[in-house]
Formats: structure tokens, C-alpha cells, sequence
């Protein structure tokens, strides 16, 4: 999904929001495309 958002909007910067207990599927979204994440906790 990372990487069809980057191709269809290459000129933004996609910014992962999650919680503490998502941090594995964060990282997966780094190695997929996304420029950085936020925890909400």
C-alpha cells in the first residue's frame, strides 16, 4: 500500500502514525516507502 500511495503521489512524504504495540508493522512501512513514523504512545 506504502508503495501505490509513493506512486501516485510521488511528491509527498508519507509519515506513519501508530501505536507502541505496531511498531513491527511501522518498520515494514519504512522498508516499503514511508519517510518516517510517530508514535502515539
Amino acid at each position: 500500500m506504502i508503495g501505490e500511495l509513493a506512486a501516485h503521489f510521488p511528491d509527498a512524504q508519507i509519515l506513519i502514525i501508530c501505536d507502541k504495540s505496531d511498531e513491527a508493522n511501522a518498520i515494514e512501512a519504512i522498508k516499503a516507502g514511508a519517510h518516517g513514523v510517530r508514535s502515539s504512545r
